[in-house]
């Protein structure tokens, strides 16, 4: 028993939280992501362009905000792109993985989705432990 209490302890106590880490919310199942990205408008007159054929490509509207991109699979292995809202998750997502800590986030609640597109669209950043399943490196 104090094994799987140590075990979990030092689970929370390894990577950074953030909102939506899963760690709080208790009702949300933790959702395994190949990967997630940031999709934002940029500064540039070049880059919100790109933004905007983005977003009608993923079939949302554009946001000042802009989106998270998360990278997960269906219950058939097949790939696909979740739009969310879910920003603040995503930054602490990347910060985690940017150090090597493969951490994943609790399930976004229905609000949070606004589009399921099938494959994974625009650049990826690969989750440690999807990058090391590829011999990329990672976990």
């Amino acid at each position: 028993m104090s094994t799987t209490i140590c075990g979990s302890s030092n689970y929370f106590l390894r990577h950074h939280h953030f909102e939506g880490d899963g760690c709080v919310e208790q009702d949300r199942r933790v959702l395994y992501l190949g990967g997630a990205a940031l999709f934002e408008p940029g500064e540039t007159k070049s880059q919100q362009d790109g933004y905007r054929v983005g977003c009608a490509r993923l079939n949302v509207d554009t946001r000042d905000e802009g989106w998270a991109l998360w990278y997960t699979w269906d219950d058939q292995e097949r790939a696909h792109t979740m739009v969310t809202t879910a920003l603040e998750t995503t930054r602490g997502l990347l910060d985690n993985w940017a150090q090597g800590r493969d951490v994943h986030p609790a399930q976004p609640r229905r609000s949070q989705i606004r589009a399921v597109v099938r494959g994974w669209v625009g650049p990826i950043t690969l989750s440690p432990g999807h990058a090391g399943t590829k011999g990329l490196g990672g976990c």
